[in-house]
């Protein structure tokens, strides 16, 4: 997978006591047919929607990489928000990152790299930042960080020096990385991830492997790349409500340059 720069239950077949037609179902004389004309309808139901002891999910663990993935990539497209935690490649050490994204709106999370660490929210357009004490130190300098502890900084989303975070904010562009092979796939299996049953999808280019969903919708549940680095990324909650604001009191990224160069 690209480096990212985040059912119906089958029916049942139902066993059924007492009359009919006046006569009891389980009748010596007529036990032998209701127990045949049974597991015959038993056995119809399974073969038309899969009913009985086990079941068949969604049934992509029969189908071709190439189809899982674009309907992995179908029902990603559709979600309104997904959640996203654990590490993604970065420019010199990997990036952990932990976000709730809302497709065309932002997100809002936190990621850090080693001892550097920011809460992280994209709203209406603007990327708003409340670094820990030591990126505080690294972005603004020691003079300027007494004065800032604990505040949010703010700077456009498109533009400036907060802009490259837009991505990690963007559940498009997350999905995008995530869903991206720069190889042929390979079926892996079918493994559990965070309880649920997946096909696992390998890269052969990367080594990467993605997770989709085997039961129900086929959502991306994890990837993982090898390495490095590499780093795992979980996507979960799927459609879960999300409330996006934005932070109280927020400093201008250009007030905050100026605090610098005093």
């Amino acid at each position: 997978m690209g480096a990212i720069r985040g059912p119906r239950a089958a029916p049942r077949c139902r066993s059924y006591s007492g009359t009919y037609g006046g006569r009891a179902l389980g009748a010596p004389s007529t036990r032998r047919r209701t127990s045949a004309v049974v597991a015959a309808s038993c056995a119809v139901l399974v073969l038309l929607c899969g009913c009985g002891s086990q079941s068949s999910g969604d049934g992509i663990a029969s189908q071709s990489p190439a189809h899982v993935l674009a309907r992995a990539r179908a029902a990603a497209a559709d979600a309104a928000t997904v959640h996203v935690a654990g590490s993604v490649a970065g420019p010199a050490r990997p990036l952990s990152i932990g976000m709730e994204l809302v497709r065309g709106e932002g997100g809002r999370g936190t990621i850090g790299a080693g001892g550097l660490r920011a809460a992280l929210d994209q709203v209406d357009g603007w990327i708003y930042v409340k670094p820990n004490p030591s990126l505080l130190r690294a972005l603004v300098g020691p003079a300027a960080a007494g004065s800032l502890a604990g505040r949010w900084l703010k700077a456009p989303a498109d533009h400036g020096p907060l802009a490259p975070l837009a991505s990690l904010t963007d559940l498009r562009t997350v999905l995008s990385g995530a869903l991206s092979p720069r190889g042929t796939l390979k079926t892996a299996g079918v493994q559990t991830v965070a309880g649920k049953r997946a096909l696992a999808l390998r890269d052969t280019a990367t080594g990467a492997t993605l997770y989709v969903s085997a039961t129900g919708t086929p959502y991306p549940l994890a990837v993982v790349e090898p390495g490095r680095g590499g780093g795992r990324l979980v996507l979960d909650r799927w459609n879960q409500a999300v409330s996006l604001q934005a932070p109280p009191n927020p400093l201008n990224i250009k007030a905050v340059f100026s605090l610098k160069a005093l």
